[in-house]
């Protein structure tokens, strides 16, 4: 029901990893900060290469939960790609558009599915992933009330 999935996703939590073809990036070469509350969203992810190059993904926007459902959807931010060489590269972030995920449980995991699985967070206690065609893109961890302190930041 809405108020469990809502219970699932919602709150802030920390990127523990950041993955690609490479393998996996961790702090201080990847981190983020994804936080969800009250139907507001803000993401920020940064990643460090070693050839000087950096990704900046900054953006917030707005999400609903109901029953068997999350969608959510950018309504402003910036996505940066700064090569080594200096240029810079904006993709493209889709404003204005919603995506909607259907909610399934497999075993303890909830599943949210995007478009037959071209997106997909899973929700496993404190973990979520975020899939693209059933590859993990990120992985997040909810963030306790007193992480920062524990962490040494």
């Amino acid at each position: 029901d809405a108020a469990e999935l809502r219970e699932a996703i919602e709150g802030v939590y920390t990127m523990s990893a950041w993955f690609d073809g490479s393998g996996a990036a961790r702090a201080p070469d990847a981190d983020g900060r994804w936080v969800l509350v009250d139907g507001v969203f803000v993401s920020l992810l940064l990643k460090r290469e070693a050839d000087g190059s950096k990704q900046t993904i900054a953006m917030m926007g707005t999400y609903a939960v109901e029953d068997g459902a999350f969608t959510y959807g950018y309504d402003d931010g910036s996505y940066l790609i700064q090569r080594a060489d200096g240029t810079v590269d904006v993709p493209r972030v889709p404003f204005g558009e919603r995506r909607r995920f259907e909610a399934m449980r497999d075993g303890s995991v909830i599943r949210l599915v995007w478009n037959d699985g071209a997106a997909e967070f899973r929700i496993g206690g404190s973990t979520i992933d975020y899939l693209e065609h059933g590859v993990v893109q990120r992985r997040w961890q909810r963030a306790g009330v007193n992480s920062a302190l524990t962490e040494g930041r």
